[in-house]
């Protein structure tokens, strides 16, 4: 039931039409361990993609959420802001509050996902050592995977936002706030510099456990 639940979560994230659209293209999928990082890829597909769906929303309502209050705190300090904009600071100190921390506990998530899903994957890579497949190889193929699960939760993510920097900025417009896009652009450059960081950090920590039973 619950592979029937996630089947269109799996469609959805493209994890079905991806693999098969470069298996189409042999000088491209045979190359290097592409294989076996599809592989592993299609062997989580299921099971991560209702975590990413549910990661994308979060990261879209954290973004979101930053964008609101400083729009509506720092954006309404000008001379053509209305009366009783002061009114709305506490509000949008909340905003930011909570949107940093959901944006904090989102890409945590993410990191922690992947520490834990790689002891079950020693195993596979540790047969990757015996057959001789050099270690850039096998530590290419490991960031590949991690980057998949890191990057298609934000661009999922990105696309949610596009409706809802939308409509902040209709409603910024009609307030009188000013510097919208400068928020917006800062709260997105924000989250890529921290799931950047993030991503570093977890692949770094994911290296040494494959690297711990070879050694």
């Amino acid at each position: 039931m619950a592979s029937i639940r996630c089947r269109p979560l799996v469609e959805l994230m493209g994890a079905e039409r991806a693999p098969e659209r470069l298996r189409a293209r042999p000088d491209r999928y045979w190359r290097g361990l592409a294989p076996f990082t599809v592989r592993q890829l299609e062997a989580r597909a299921e099971s991560a993609a209702l975590a990413m769906a549910a990661e994308s929303v979060l990261l879209a309502a954290s973004m979101c959420l930053m964008v609101v209050g400083f729009a509506f705190s720092a954006g309404l300090r000008g001379p053509q802001a209305p009366a009783g904009a002061a009114a709305l600071a506490p509000v949008a100190f909340a905003c930011v509050f909570y949107g940093a921390a959901f944006l904090v506990a989102a890409i945590a998530v993410l990191a922690l996902q992947q520490l834990a899903q790689m002891p079950g994957q020693v195993r596979s890579y540790s047969t990757l050592h015996v057959l001789g497949a050099p270690e850039t190889a096998v530590r290419a193929s490991l960031r590949t995977q991690v980057a998949v699960h890191f990057a298609t939760p934000l661009a999922f993510a990105f696309l949610h936002c596009l409706f809802g920097f939308a409509l902040i900025g209709m409603i910024s417009i009609m307030m009188g706030a000013e510097g919208f896009p400068l928020f917006a652009l800062g709260v997105v450059a924000v989250t890529v510099m921290l799931l950047a960081g993030y991503y570093a950090l977890t692949t770094a920590a994911c290296v040494r456990q494959v690297a711990a039973p070879r050694a």
